[in-house]
């Protein structure tokens, strides 16, 4: 049975190395608050504007010069250079001057007024493909709402009236509706996910040093007859320290850094608190199973370092999990990261409760169960081997 005095005793240990070990310091303590205000930062602004693109106009009509201040004029757009020498706005897009290419045939207008379809060509720079997919939807609605009106006016030019043209001009209508994340911009999605990252790689590199640095001293032998030779209170006295204070950060992010970086938590906080505790639990119990396998310091924070985008991209969320091979669906479900993701974007995005999260509470509880299993196993070969 675990004793509160040992483990008390075992966190009071825990805090003296943590402090006296400036490695640990940088990575518990910097490294989360850091991290999350610089990548933030970064994401401020949250969507793009203002995306250069070169115009190549050979019709010179104005109804070609209407299409390019409709073109400057939307917010994702910038008209930066506008020449008749396709080889010249090509040189500029290979320049990274421009990330798109607008081309205007010389019989654009003549061919709209006798209502013969005309195409325009675009040419994308999709080696940025968040750009040139910003580019692509930014021009197609400048042409589509150009188009409707020219139809409009032809149909007004054969006798309809305004109401009329409009509906023979817009025989189907689409109302999309965007849900969730309204505004459609990265900062939306992508600062929560990177939060998320920044919680769990910290934490497994803070906790694995931790165990790994007990290893490369022999010491724990130490830590399992402070807690009279009792495994669980060993493992929960390693821990806790480390359990809590990222409880404190995941509040803390979830309230002041998203509110510095206005990103909206539709879901109930009191669940979001419930699943990120489980999660950061998982984490916990993983990075002292992984890092028992290290008998140095610097190997620990290699590996450990190393996980943070295989399991970032694991886990869905930058990349649709059904879209990854069956081996690596598997696998995703034995790292904390997926479910949480899915469970967290779920509840702080889409307003979901306990009831729509079953599979991914249940996913988190397994692991926990497993990786807390699997480390108490290692810590009793690990104290066996030191005995001999």
């Amino acid at each position: 049975m675990t004793n509160i005095k040992d483990i008390y005793s075992i966190l009071l240990r825990e805090i003296s190395l943590i402090v006296h070990d400036k490695n640990i310091v940088m990575m518990i303590f910097i490294a989360p608050i850091f991290y999350a205000f610089f990548y933030g930062s970064i994401y401020i602004n949250k969507t793009e504007s203002d995306v250069a693109i070169a115009v190549v106009d050979m019709d010179h009509s104005t109804t070609a010069a209407r299409l390019i201040r409709n073109l400057d004029g939307h917010q994702l757009i910038k008209v930066n250079y506008i020449t008749s020498n396709l080889a010249d706005a090509k040189k500029e897009l290979s320049n990274l001057n421009v990330s798109g290419i607008v081309y205007i045939d010389k019989d654009f207008e003549k061919n709209l007024k006798k209502g013969v379809g005309t195409t325009l060509k675009v040419y994308l720079n999709t080696t940025r493909f968040l750009v040139s997919n910003d580019l692509n939807r930014g021009i197609n609605e400048v042409v589509l709402s150009m188009g409707d009106q020219i139809k409009a006016n032809f149909f007004r030019s054969a006798g309809y009236n305004a109401e009329q043209a409009t509906e023979l001009a817009q025989p189907l209508n689409v109302d999309m509706r965007p849900m969730f994340n309204t505004s459609e911009t990265y900062g939306d999605f992508l600062i929560p996910g990177i939060i998320v990252l920044i919680l769990q790689q910290t934490l497994l590199i803070g906790i694995g040093e931790a165990v790994a640095k007990e290893r490369e001293n022999k010491s724990l032998i130490n830590l399992f007859k402070i807690s009279d030779n009792n495994i669980v209170s060993t493992l929960f006295g390693k821990t806790i320290f480390y359990y809590i204070l990222y409880c404190i950060y995941a509040l803390f992010f979830f309230s002041v850094h998203f509110y510095i970086f206005k990103i909206h938590i539709s879901g109930n906080i009191l669940e979001l608190v419930t699943i990120t505790s489980l999660f950061l639990l998982a984490v916990t119990f993983l990075g002292v199973f992984i890092s028992s396998f290290f008998k140095r310091k610097i190997l620990a924070l290699q590996v450990l370092a190393f996980t943070s985008y295989p399991f970032f991209f694991l886990s869905g969320f930058s990349w649709p999990l059904h879209s990854l091979p069956a081996s690596f669906q598997w696998l995703a479900y034995l790292i904390p990261t997926t479910p949480f993701l899915q469970a967290f974007t779920r509840v702080a995005q889409m307003g979901a409760t306990f009831h729509h999260l079953h599979g991914e509470i249940i996913n988190m509880l397994v692991l926990v169960a497993i990786f807390f299993t699997l480390s108490l196993i290692r810590l009793k070969v690990l104290v066996k081997e030191e005995m001999e």
